[in-house]
């Protein structure tokens, strides 16, 4: 890839929700064919699917731990991930705690993973994966 390389990734978050937002190869190809239609012939544009990530998260301690709290986090979860989730993005731990301590409901917790900052490549996005 050199001048005049473009490579364009990106998400559904709508239409593909149940998926994370990641395209299917089947949207990737709509989109590389709208913009091969379009670009100019001295441009070499790539259409690609963002590489997901998931982001490991262990919670122990949670009070009350009800079925409700438990969809509360997972909404608060996914909601910070649509917000600062993004291709190559180093994903603060404490974005991860502000999610959590926020969810409607929870009194406490510990996060006990991860343990630190997580830091995507260029073309990773992270993606939600957690247990209790």
């Amino acid at each position: 890839m050199g001048m005049g390389t473009v490579t364009v990734r990106f998400m559904m978050d709508v239409l593909r929700a149940s998926d994370g937002g990641i395209p299917t190869a089947a949207d990737v190809a709509l989109v590389q064919a709208y913009i091969d239609a379009r670009r100019p012939t001295t441009a070499d544009v790539y259409v690609v699917a963002p590489i997901p990530k998931s982001l490991a998260i262990t919670i122990i301690g949670l009070d009350p731990d009800t079925p409700a709290v438990r969809s509360a986090i997972t909404a608060e979860l996914l909601d910070m991930l649509y917000r600062r989730g993004e291709p190559g993005v180093t994903l603060s731990r404490s974005w991860i705690t502000e999610a959590i301590a926020i969810s409607a409901g929870e009194g406490r917790h510990k996060v006990t993973a991860p343990a630190d900052d997580v830091a995507h490549a260029i073309g990773e996005i992270p993606v939600l994966g957690w247990s209790l």
